[in-house]
Order: structure tokens, then sequence, then C-alpha cells
């Protein structure tokens, strides 16, 4: 007979019969006895412990630490043990209780002071001090919240169905913690569970048993009663928990809280449904909203929605100067921090005279140094250039203060100068004649490193700094250092444009500094002069200056640029660290710095402001263009660095004091295109280091420089690399690391494909920090579209035997994967006999990943072109949400109630999630969601993805969001900022997916080596503009279709781009005639057809220049 039948039997037997003696709904007979008895009656039992006094203690050969407990009644008829918050039972490793499955009930009577420094710990199998050498630990929250259980790696917290649990009463625990998930009873009724998985830790064995706090030496100590702790090692039913309940007599207890649970449910349904019906509705406005479609006009960010404005300003890998919504750079992080530090004594500030009145701003809204503040800003920012507009009904003059600095496509060093471009523009209104003076003020911060607060000016890093104004031919600086650090060039120089401008290397207050601008009317200054060197522990501040006046209706414009140079700064971390920054290779100081930005400054700013005049030429929206943009303020953050010796490093995202997650994790990075796209450059090399750490057998280290591979990072390596390959001008660099693709290749193949059959299988490392077993069309999709770039790269150097087998294996596995996956409305996973962190049937966010990959790099369908459309629809009927309120986010929300986003996995109706569940699938993420979005665009889903990103776009709208999960590994609690999105921190890197959403709307082909570019656009194929990066330039498309007539235009802006082969979508036929015209000349060009696109190959091979232009004519 099944061994589990007995048991059930057994124990139902005994309920039954304890239940025959209740008597009006009381248990007549209360005896501890005979509680013993039924407990001790279930198989499965290890271990058991009435802790009615502390002879149970000794019998177990267990200890109590700190105070004695006291003896107290118990639940029942007899006793208990009272724990002060001082004492710990410890019973010494206890083998016997290290089973694969945890069961562990107990009473208790909760009796601290809420809310508790920490969260109060009931029993746990742990060790004193690593907190990770920890089997289970059971806790109670400290605000009575729920039931918290920790395994030395996550916290998972269960919250009681019927509300928060109340000091000095008893509750009966019961936690059951199988392979297949883990449940947590009170009272005999489950508790509402957390989104992700939690498992006890099986690798941690002999740990100690702890009770009344979490560790032998003591910690989270328990304030109250506990007693008759049971361990099993086997799962209790539900019937059994209710059983032992009744036997202590509180049956009545239960079924109040069966009631209490029941009735929440039936509400909690009633709720549900009207917010669905919510979420509809908003969804349903969201899709026919006209400003979806509609070109619109430029951003401008004002009053709310300045409150999260956090935009950053530097090169890329320098480090950055971040400026708010008040205009004020609030935060400083180039002294090689991550943290937040702000700059005092540093603010820019207008002087405006006429008409008998004098006013005086500091430009921001924030008061500071004495100086009232604008009244009130508008941002509008087409990222890089971000301009500050000020309104102030007592400034007669017009202000704005611009914010930049040199961001060129393709030109990655001149994109990695430390500086920053400020440039304030004033303008008069007036009928009379205005004097101004536009000031620049600056501390000077060398020797500081980030540590700690800068008090006025004294810092303990602080003395011996040394400030110096020198005139120079059109302009006038203010340089910054420190005389210790003479020779390294490190410090900071200030520059102000134009011949009339003064400065002081020193000042002290408003007073003098006014006086000093007096004192220099109508004069120039002495070519240099000097201040310091400073007191120990203490700096200089120092200010630049000038003054014009405005006719009527003049406008002057005031640059000034600051540049940085700081020897050897740490990066990194562990052994994934360096010293040193990128610009100490090509500069030796900060003045060396300033010198090229003085005399370049012409030539940088006209390609900067050409790159954002090309890339808001588009007529796609402008809310559009702004979330492709604006993400790559990502590489202007601490996320990224450029150490000296050329190594590029990514984490994965800021925390709030250090970077989130290390060593350019390629299970992330592999979704971002922003950076690659626009530097080339920048994607090979990064590429290259990845191969660097690759191992003999192919493995890639999903984290450098070495860990584990991860499924997704280690395809993501293949599909990079030949995205690589596609942007560079020549087959040079695939010819040279093609050794390390194929190895990279193969490894997955013969890790999770020994069959080659094309769907992979066994434990799959992912992204979602888990393994996912068996076969999915997530992690199935992204090896079919690394089989199809590795088969291209194969044919590529000639090794056809190669490229074969991957196509062979391609062929099977797409026919295999789309038959076993699809279910006729979306791709579902069917996982291995053993549970991983899987979803089953469940609607994923990235079902099909590798499609959208695929399309990026041309490499045509990876399943059926009608099952991806009808799964894409799938994906935003089911998980994309009008409404987040009443949704869970778990363990992180990121999206406020009130907002709609997409979620990362849903079960539709019908279906449920395995009890062992994927982490982090009811949270919602940018990098994902535009990932999914692109992919919808591609396949014809154009509505439904824009309507993704317009909630994007809505979310990220400047207004902060509160509310949200705190704390590191997450938004910091808030929400809101336009530039950079937040994940596992803040400017995560994942979010330069968005740069995809450009590519899905022109249906953009490139092949670098083979000079061959196209388009087939989805977004408005009859009247479409567009901006486009190649190996060496970029510039914008254009394609306009009339009756029998389709014309495209490419026009280059900035580089060259060698072309022989053009490709475009026709209108739903072939044409009879096609032409190419550069410059009013005709090309000889052949036309061809492929698979439904036209393909244009020239007689011989053009380049394109900066300036020129080239039409394909096609007439049908």
């Amino acid at each position: 007979m099944n061994s589990t039948f007995l048991f059930v039997a057994t124990c139902l037997t005994i309920a039954l019969s304890w239940q025959s003696t209740i008597l009006g709904g009381e248990v007549a007979a209360k005896k501890a006895g005979n509680y013993h008895k039924l407990v001790e009656s279930c198989p499965g039992l290890t271990w058991y412990l009435p802790l009615q006094s502390l002879d149970d203690v000794l019998t177990r050969e267990g200890r109590a630490q700190g105070d004695q407990p006291q003896i107290v009644p118990g639940p029942d008829e007899g006793t208990a043990l009272h724990f002060s918050g001082t004492t710990t039972l410890t019973f010494g490793p206890t083998p016997d209780l290290d089973t694969e499955e945890a069961i562990i009930e107990l009473w208790f009577r909760p009796e601290f002071t809420a809310p508790a420094q920490f969260n109060p710990c009931l029993i746990a199998k742990r060790e004193s001090g690593d907190h990770r050498q920890t089997r289970w630990s059971i806790h109670v929250h400290g605000d009575y919240s729920g039931i918290d259980l920790w395994n030395g790696r996550e916290v998972a917290s269960y919250q009681p169905a019927t509300g928060p649990l109340k000091p000095g009463q008893w509750y009966h625990l019961v936690v059951v913690s199988t392979k297949a998930g883990t449940t947590v009873y009170l009272n005999g009724v489950p508790c509402l569970p957390p989104r992700q998985s939690w498992q006890i830790n099986r690798s941690e064995r002999n740990r100690p048993l702890n009770i009344g706090s979490s560790q032998p030496a003591g910690a989270e100590f328990f304030v109250g009663v506990i007693c008759h702790v049971a361990v099993y090692s086997r799962a209790l039913t539900e019937q059994e928990i209710a059983a032992h309940m009744d036997a202590m007599g509180f049956q009545a207890v239960r079924l109040a809280e069966q009631a209490k649970y029941e009735e929440r449910r039936r509400a909690e349904a009633e709720e549900q449904a009207r917010l669905e019906e919510a979420r509809e509705k908003r969804r349903r406005e969201l899709m026919e909203d006209p400003s979806l479609f509609a070109r619109g006009v430029p951003t401008v960010y004002e009053k709310e929605h300045l409150s999260a404005i956090d935009l950053p300003v530097g090169g890329i890998g320098v480090g950055a100067i971040h400026m708010d919504g008040a205009a004020r750079r609030h935060a400083w992080q180039i002294f090689g921090q991550v943290a937040y530090r702000f700059v005092p004594h540093s603010f820019f500030a207008v002087r405006v005279s006429g008409d008998n009145r004098t006013v005086e701003r500091i430009l921001q809204t924030i008061p500071e140094e004495g100086l009232p503040p604008m009244a009130e800003v508008r941002l509008v920012a087409r990222y890089p250039v971000a301009r500050y507009e000020f309104v102030d009904p007592e400034m007669p003059a017009q202000v704005a203060l611009e914010a930049f600095n040199p961001f060129i496509p393709t030109n990655l060093r001149d994109s990695a100068i430390p500086c920053a471009v400020y440039r304030m523009t004033v303008t008069n209104p007036t009928k009379h004649r205005l004097s101004v003076t536009v000031l620049a003020s600056q501390l000077n911060a060398t020797g500081y490193r980030g540590d700690g607060t800068i008090e006025s000016v004294r810092h303990p890093n602080f003395g011996g700094n040394v400030n110096r104004v020198v005139r120079k031919e059109g302009s006038t600086w203010l340089t910054m250092g420190q005389s210790k650090s003479a020779n390294s060039g490190d410090g900071l120089v200030l520059f102000m444009k134009g011949d009339r401008v003064h400065g002081v290397p020193a000042w002290t207050d408003l007073a003098q500094l006014r006086e000093s601008i007096a004192e220099t009317a109508g004069q120039l200054d002495a070519k240099e002069v000097s201040a310091g060197p400073s007191p120990a522990g203490e700096t200089l501040k120092g200010a630049l200056w000038r003054s014009f006046d405005l006719e009527p209706g003049q406008t002057q414009t005031v640059t000034c640029v600051l540049t940085w140079f700081f020897s050897d700064l740490p990066a990194g971390t562990g052994k994934w660290s360096c010293r040193g920054r990128r610009y100490e290779a090509w500069w030796h100081g900060a003045e060396e710095v300033a010198a090229e930005l003085d005399a370049r400054l012409p030539e940088l700013e006209a390609a900067t402001r050409l790159y954002a005049d090309s890339l808001y030429e588009t007529n796609l929206p402008y809310w559009f263009v702004d979330r492709m943009a604006s993400q790559v303020a990502i590489l202007r953050s601490p996320t990224v660095f450029w150490c000296r010796d050329g190594y590029f490093g990514g984490w994965e995202g800021c925390n709030l004091d250090a970077g989130c997650c290390p060593g350019n994790c390629n299970h992330v990075w592999h979704y971002a295109q922003a950076h690659a796209r626009l530097f080339p450059e920048l994607g090979r090399l990064m590429r290259e280091q990845e191969f660097r750490f690759q191992k003999e057998d192919g493995a890639i280290p999903h984290r450098q420089p070495d860990e584990f591979p991860a499924f997704d990072g280690q395809c993501g390596a293949v599909l990079n690399s030949y995205r690589e390959h596609l942007l560079s001008r020549d087959s040079e660099w695939l010819a040279k690391n093609w050794a390390s693709i194929k190895r990279a290749m193969d490894y997955i193949i013969r890790r999770w494909d020994s069959d080659e059959d094309g769907v992979p299988s066994g434990p799959q490392w992912n992204t979602l920090d888990g393994e996912l077993g068996g076969a999915s069309s997530w992690l199935g999709s992204l090896y079919l579209a690394a089989l199809a770039a590795a088969e291209k790269m194969a044919q590529l150097q000639g090794e056809n035997d190669v490229a074969a087998r991957y196509h062979r294996i391609r062929l099977s596995g797409q026919v295999k994967q789309d038959t076993m996956l699809f279910n006729g409305k979306y791709y579902i996973q069917i996982p291995d006999p053993e549970p991983h962190e899987d979803y089953g049937q469940g609607c994923a966010i990235d079902q099909v990943l590798g499609q959208w990959w695929a399309h990026q790099l041309d490499l045509g369908w990876v399943y059926p072109s009608e099952h991806v459309r009808t799964a894409l629809a799938s994906l935003f009927r089911y998980n994309f949400r009008g409404l987040m309120k009443g949704l869970p986010q778990k363990p992180r929300k990121f999206v406020a109630d009130e907002d709609a986003g997409m979620q990362m996995f849903t079960w539709p109706p019908g279906t449920e999630p395995p009890e062992k569940v994927i982490r982090y699938a009811s949270e919602v993420m940018t990098g994902f969601e535009y990932a999914a979005a692109a992919a919808m665009i591609q396949a014809g889903l154009v509505r439904e993805g824009f309507t993704v990103v317009r909630a994007i776009a809505l979310r990220y709208d400047g207004r902060k969001r509160v509310g949200l999960t705190p704390g590191n590994f997450t938004s910091w609690g808030y929400s809101g900022n336009p530039f950079g999105d937040d994940e596992c921190g803040k400017f995560y890197a994942r979010a330069m997916s968005s740069w995809s959403l450009l590519l899905a709307c022109q249906g953009f082909i490139y092949d670098g080596p083979a000079q061959t570019i196209g388009f087939c656009p989805t977004w408005k194929p009859d009247d479409h503009v567009s901006f486009f990066t190649a190996a060496e330039g970029w510039g914008v498309f254009y394609q306009k279709r009339e009756p029998g007539r389709q014309v495209d235009t490419i026009e280059l802006r900035l580089g060259q781009l060698p072309l022989a082969k053009f490709i475009t979508l026709p209108d739903n036929a072939l044409p009879k005639h096609g032409e190419c015209q550069k410059g009013g000349e005709s090309i000889p060009v052949q036309v061809e057809t492929d698979q439904g696109r036209v393909v244009c190959r020239l007689a011989q091979p053009i380049v394109l220049h900066a300036g020129e232009k080239v039409s394909f004519i096609l007439t049908y």
C-alpha cells in the first residue's frame, strides 16, 4: 500500500479521534501530552522539542546562551519557554535535520516592540559570523507584517492572508519547503507568497540549530514565547496542519482565520475584476491616443516634470557631472567614485542692469551662495544637448543655459574627453540697453576622491591647492591644481571663451566677488595671477566672468568649458579592476585637455549638434526618439569606465555608493545595442575583451574575469560578434577573432545540445539569475539566431563544413522548437523533470528574443513568421498592463501603481505558474520591454510596439515616482528620470536595447565588409525619414512612395560610406526599372529581387562622403 496514504490515514485517524471529543466548538481536553502523541505519531518526524522546560534542551544536548529562558504557560495546559531578547538555544550541527525537504512547525507568541531594528529570528540552521552560511532561517518581520525566510542568499517575505501579526497572540507556524517550492502556513491558513521562488540552501550542511536567535553567538534575538518545535522530512498536508491546530484547542481560531481568508479572497477577486477593467480601459486609451503616432513637438520638462531629472554630462568612461531639474550640478562623479557627491561653490550666475535696477540670479531654481534663484526653469533636451530656459518676472533679460560635451558617433576618442561644456545665452527683449555680467565659479577639488562630504572649502585631502587665472588668446583660464600633484597633471581647468574675460583665482564671499567684478569694469586683468597654496585641509574657489552690453533685441552667448584630469583613479572591484582612466593615455593633465578643447571646440560642437539634428530630423514622434537618444546617457554614467590600459568596463548599473553587479556581464550587455551601433570600435573592443577571458573549451565567463558561462550570454557573444563584423569596414576583425567565436558556438552545442537536434536542454543559467530547465523559446530562439550568425561567419571564413553543421542543427531546431513550444497562442517552456526556475505554460516577455536579434542582423525568421506575430500579439494581450495597481511586483517594484508596463511573465487563464517559479516574474524592466516592443515592430505590430514604448516614456517623464523598492540593486526607491532607466540600479546597461527600436522602425540592413546597406521600413514606408549609423559614418535615410514610383535617398552627414549594394522593400509590386543618382549623375545599377526584396547592385562601388547623397529610384 502507498506509504503516503498510510501516513495521511494515520494522522487523520488521530485527528478524527480528537475531533470526536469536541463539545460546543471547544476542545474539552487540552493536555500537552495528547498533542505530543499526535506529533510523534506522524511519519516523517525527524526532530521534536516540546520546549516546556530546559530539560527538553538538555535532553537534546543543547545549551542556553545569554539570559536563562523563563517557564511560562503554553498554548495548551502545559508550559513553554519565554525568550527575553538575549537568549539563544543552540544544538550544534544536527546533521539529521539536513534533509532535502525541510518542514518546520512551531508555536510562538511574539512580544517584541515594533518596529524592531532587525527581524527577530524564531529558529535557524545557521552559523555565527558569515550570514551566507545558512541552510534556513525563519523570522518574524520587525513590523509584524509577516514571516521572512533567509537562505544565505536571499530573503523571501510571506504576508499573512488575514493581516499583520499582533503582539501577545499565539500563532501556529508551519513552513513547508520542498524542491517544488515553499509554502508558509500561519494558524492553518497559507500566507501570500513572494513572487520569486525560495528554497532552503541545500549546499549548507551541518550548521547549528538555533532557537530564539539566528546565530549561536546571538543575533536578531526574539522576544516572546516558543514551544513545540518539530522538524519533518516530508510535507505536512493542509488537513494534517489543521488537525494539529485543533488538537491544541485552536480549532475556533483556525476556523475564524479560514473565514477571514476566504472573505479576503472574495473581496480581492472583486477588486481585481474592477482593476482589470480599469487596466483594459487604460490600455485602449494608450493604443488609441493620437499622440502615439503624431510627430508632436520637442519634449519640454517643466514644473513637476523636473522633479526626477538627473542628466549626466561628461565623456564616455570618464565620469560625469549630473544636472538636476533645478539646473544645478548636484552630483559630481569625476573623482573615481559612484556615490553622488556635491562640489560646493561651483555655479553659474548672471547680473543684469538696466532701467535703473539691477537683478542678480544664480542660474538654477535653488538658492545657493546667498544668491537668489531663478523663479522657474524649463528643460528642452535633445540628448546629448540639454537646454535650460529660465523664467523670472524680475529678470529683464531672457537667459538660457546649455550643457553638453562632445558626442560624435563613430569617433570614440573625441566622445571620451573629460569635459563639460556650458553655454549661457542672454537676450535683451526690452526697449533699452542692458548691461550683463555672466559669472562661473568653481571650487578647486583637486585631491578629493569622492570620499565623504566637502564642507565649504574643507576636506582632509585638501591642502596645497593652487589656482591661477591665465589669459590666453581668445579665452581666459582658471587652472586648479595641487602642489603635491603638480607633476601628475591632476586638476581642473575652467575656461571662458572671449577676449574680455576677467577672473580671480580665489574669492571668499559675494561682497568680495562683487568688488572684484566692479574693479575690472572696462579694463583687462594682468596676463596671469595666482593664489595659494592653501592651508592643510582647505582649498580655494575661483571665478571667471564676462561683462557686455546688450542693445534691444540683441543676444550674446558666453561659453565655459570645464576639463578634469585625475590620475590613477580606481575602477571596478576585486580581480575585475584597474587603476587610471583612458584619458591618461592621450593627455598629460587637465591643461592639455583644455588646450585641445580650446582649439577644437567649434569643430567638436558642430559634429555633436549635427548628430542631434540628424537624429531628430526623423519623422518618428519626438517622444519616441527621446526614448532612444536618452538611454545613451548610460555611457556617460559610472555604469561604464575606460581604464588607462584600454580595458572598457561595464557594470550592470549603479547602486547608491558603488557599481551594481560587475564584470561586463554578458547576459545583460548582449541586450544593449546603442554603444556598438554608435561606436563600432567600442563593440569590437568589448568582444576582444570577452575572448581574452575565454576558457580553452570555449566557455566565456558571464562575468569577467572568471565566472561560469551563462547560456544567453554565451549566445550573445556569438551574435554580438556577427554584429561587430557587420559594423566593420572589412573582414579583418572577423578573421582575427573567428577561432574564438567558433569555440564559443561549439561550446554551446556541446554543453546544451549534445544530440544536435537544435533544442537546448538541461539547466541553463540566464539573465534572471537562475537556471531554466528543459526547452524554451526564450533561450531556444536565441540559440537558433546564434547558429544562424555562426553559419554566416563560417561561410565567410571558407569553413563550409562547419557552416553546414550549424545549418543542419538550426533547421532541425527551427522545426522541433516550433512544434514543441508553440501552443497556438504563444511559445511556452517544457521544463525538465527535475524542477529548475521555470515558467512552464507562462507567457514570457523574451519568448522570441532570438527573433529580435535575428532581424537586427538580417538573419531571417527563426520561427514561422505567422507564429511569431501571433505570439507577440498574445504577449501584448496578456503581459502589457494599462495600470499596475493591484498587481504584484516582486521582489522589486519598479513601476508606480498608476503607470502602465509589460510584466516579465504572466500565466493566462487556464494556466498556472510552476511551484518553483522563475524569479523576477512579475517585475517590469525597460530593457526587456524595449526588446519586446522592437520585436513587435519588426513583425508588423507597430501600434502594439509603440504602445509599450509610450508607456515607458510616460513612466520616465521627469516626474518623480516614490514608494518603489528602496536600496541597492533597485531603483533606489524612486524613478522617473528620462536619462538612464532603472533596473538593478540606476543607469542600467540593458536599457540601451532601446536603440533597436530605431533599427526595427527603419528595417535596417547593413554589412560593412560587403559594402551593403538597406532599409525596409515598418514605420511610414510611404514617407519615411530616419537616422542611421554605419562602420565609418552616419547620416539620414529618406524613402518616398508615389503611385508607380519609390525614391530611396541616403544622405551622409559625417564620415564615409562605401556602397556597392542597396536593399529595399517594394510596395507590393516588383519594379520594372531602377536607377541610381549621385550628384546629378546616373550610376549604372542592376536591379534584382530576392525573397520579395529589391537588390540594387552598382556596376562599380562608390564612396559617399560627408555632405553627399545618393538616390535609388524604382518605377513599377
